[in-house]
């Protein structure tokens, strides 16, 4: 009881906050998903070679990684919302 909130139409003004910005949300998931291909691909060159210096096929590798990540993603509905 004494977590519940007194404003009984919260849930409505919250989700319209929500949907107002969805898009932006979506946009920045987006490039989230884009930051840690780059990140990952920075860790394993550093877990294997020891530097964070990517060569040249490798670049190419983590560009071609990148673009399966915009159009895989989307193309599944990943990431999908939890059912509340």
């Amino acid at each position: 009881m004494l977590l519940m909130s007194n404003n009984a139409g919260g849930t409505r003004v919250e989700s319209a906050l929500l949907s107002k910005y969805a898009a932006l949300f979506e946009m920045l998931q987006r490039i989230g998903d884009l930051v840690i291909v780059v990140a990952t691909a920075l860790a394993c060159e550093w877990a294997k070679f020891g530097k964070v210096e990517l060569k040249s096929p490798f670049v190419g590798v983590v560009v071609l990684a990148m673009m399966l990540v915009l159009l895989v993603f989307p193309l599944f509905g990943l990431p999908q919302q939890l059912p509340a």
